[in-house]
């Protein structure tokens, strides 16, 4: 998960404001549930029921589930790259 600096960053880039109140919201279920937070208010339909009346508010959901997606596979793909590279290390040591 992002810090919610980048959510921010995120908003003025795209918004020209910051909208915490909405990541504020969705990242609520942390508390509770840690990692596995995005199992709730992390989709498109609950961020329509929730600010149907709120376009801006809207797509900064839709910015912040971007963005905790984006965040995510990166760090997946560099976790796996520095495995990937230990094992190479391994091996080498091995043969010597």
């Amino acid at each position: 998960m992002p810090e919610h600096r980048i959510h921010r960053w995120v908003d003025r880039l795209f918004l020209s404001k910051e909208r915490e109140d909405v990541h504020a919201w969705m990242d609520e279920p942390y508390k509770w549930l840690k990692a596995r937070h995005r199992i709730l208010r992390h989709d498109p339909f609950t961020l329509f029921l929730k600010y149907h009346d709120d376009p801006e508010g809207f797509l900064a959901g839709l910015l912040h589930i971007a963005t905790d997606f984006g965040v995510s596979k990166f760090n997946k793909s560099r976790k796996n790259a520095k495995r990937k590279k230990r094992k190479s290390k391994n091996k080498k040591r091995r043969r010597r």
